[in-house]
């Protein structure tokens, strides 16, 4: 229905502005749910009384389901009735683990590294083609060499764009798959030499307009010898991310209750170091309860 005469239209800019503290922090978390099929009651509560900002479907097993879980996700009430949109994430990558996944699934697809090592970036556009359209996900590594991963990237984002899908940059500034015997991930390339390993791809992709980027709990002693995670570093998010690469669009860090940070902080506690060193948005592992939790801590830090 159109407004009434002279009325003016609900945008998010004005709902946000009716939303209490809460539910103003609620917007800042992406948490992850926990129904395989459809939202848990323990979902429903938290879209009801804390809607979060953005979702991520944990995994879905035919394309048919990711359709169905979309469009219960859509016609939840913070959405349909006050027009504040709530990103729906999912991850490609899992798509790429077909033992993890029940036969009759999702197209099987070669691995990231695959595609990569074929450096035919018209392949990677037709190879993500069709499951794209199926899967309207996001997510995944394009290996470790830069050239390579951003052409390849680039092609891959580039996909995901004509199906539209918002592509996410991951694991900024790198270094996450370089842990020792399951412990905490360590970035170790020396500051001088980064911009030609670890962040070139990240660069090439903020120069081509990439829109959101992901910021781990990797450990950066050579960027912050305060040896603070990189998604609650300052120097990795204002300092390196928005003024030394220009990057200007959306910064979503976490896991905020990722097994990295378990025992050293609470997840609100890193929430509001990441929100507080310059991250847009905090993302979970978990969603109900714990995310509600989360609200509350960062709720009295900044009452």
């Amino acid at each position: 229905a159109r407004p009434a005469s002279g009325a003016s239209p609900v945008t998010p800019q004005a709902t946000a502005t009716e939303l209490t503290l809460e539910q103003k922090i609620g917007q800042l978390l992406i948490v992850t749910l926990s129904g395989i099929y459809r939202p848990t009651p323990s979902d429903r509560d938290l879209f009801a009384d804390l809607p979060p900002g953005g979702v991520i479907i944990p995994a879905v097993q035919r394309p048919v389901h990711a359709a169905q879980y979309i469009t219960s996700l859509r016609k939840l009430p913070i959405e349909k009735s006050t027009g504040i949109p709530m990103f729906i994430a999912g991850n490609v990558y899992a798509l790429m683990q077909s033992d993890a996944l029940p036969e009759q699934s999702f197209m099987e697809l070669p691995s990231m590294l695959s595609i990569v090592a074929a450096e035919d970036t018209t392949l990677t556009s037709l190879a993500l083609a069709s499951p794209l359209e199926e899967s309207r996900a996001s997510g995944g590594s394009f290996g470790s060499d830069p050239k390579r991963v951003f052409a390849v990237g680039d092609a891959f984002y580039g996909a995901m764009r004509a199906e539209g899908i918002l592509a996410v940059a991951t694991g900024f500034p790198g270094g996450s798959s370089n842990r020792v015997d399951g412990g905490r991930a360590v970035l170790l390339t020396p500051a001088q030499h980064l911009e030609e390993r670890d962040l070139a791809p990240f660069a090439d992709a903020v120069k081509a307009g990439i829109d959101v980027v992901h910021i781990g709990n990797t450990i950066v002693p050579t960027l912050d010898k305060s040896l603070r995670p990189a998604s609650q570093s300052p120097v990795v998010v204002e300092g390196l991310l928005r003024h030394r690469l220009g990057f200007k669009g959306l910064v979503v860090a976490g896991p905020i209750d990722g097994a990295d940070l378990s025992g050293r902080q609470s997840p609100g506690e890193a929430a509001i170091a990441s929100l507080r060193a310059g991250a847009d948005m905090v993302y979970m592992q978990g969603s109900g309860r714990k995310a509600a939790k989360v609200v509350l801590e960062v709720h009295n830090a900044v009452r």
